[in-house]
């Protein structure tokens, strides 16, 4: 059976990691990748604003998607879900990775969701921690020039087309949800779409 990745893409501050968190208490046998650790190690070896970081930046996350190709199918084996955040804009370098991200689980097998994560800009700002990689200026001006990029157009979705590769993707305004209850309208539909697929497959009970 194949694995799973549910990507979760939005601005620095709308709740991702919280998010993401939250959703593996709901789905068993799921594992957390948060991207800005790759992109960290590119900004070790490369420029930040480098051709070759940018490459580096979406080599990484190709060979830890090449990973979660199916090797086995006997008695035990186990489907892994992985959720990663990501900050995957609608131009270029991450435009690319959005497509890599794609073109990757579909070549290698592997199950792919995305989900699109928003907020207002005042909770967005507000929500900014300690340890953002941004600073409240830059994400105001981010969220002015910049749109979180998406595989589906309005249209398409409207039309319920679909592209290849993709399970599904689903866009979630989260301004007035707190991170539990967005995980969980998120697990719902990952739940869903994941039994379409053939898994069998029940949300984890909270303790």
């Amino acid at each position: 059976m194949s694995n799973a990745v549910i990507l979760i893409n939005g601005f620095p501050g709308v709740g991702k990691s919280s998010v993401a968190r939250e959703l593996m208490a709901l789905l068993p046998h799921s594992t957390l990748l948060e991207a800005q650790a790759l992109d960290l190690a590119a900004n070790a070896a490369h420029e930040v604003t480098s051709r070759s970081n940018a490459e580096l930046r979406k080599r990484l996350r190709e060979t830890i998607l090449r990973s979660l190709a199916p090797v086995g199918t006997g008695v035990g084996a186990q489907s892994r879900i992985m959720v990663i955040t990501d900050t995957l804009l609608s131009s270029p370098p991450t435009s690319a990775f959005l497509q890599s991200y794609l073109a990757c689980c579909r070549s290698n097998g592997i199950i792919l969701i995305h989900i699109i994560l928003s907020c207002d800009s005042s909770t967005n700002v507000s929500r900014l921690g300690s340890g953002s990689k941004i600073d409240e200026d830059t994400l105001v001006a981010m969220r002015m020039e910049e749109e979180i990029g998406q595989y589906l157009s309005l249209q398409d979705k409207v039309r319920g087309g679909s592209m290849p590769g993709l399970s599904g993707e689903m866009e979630l305004d989260n301004s007035n949800l707190g991170a539990k209850d967005t995980a969980a309208r998120v697990g719902e539909y990952c739940i869903d779409l994941l039994k379409r697929q053939g898994w069998s497959l029940q949300p984890a009970k909270r303790v």
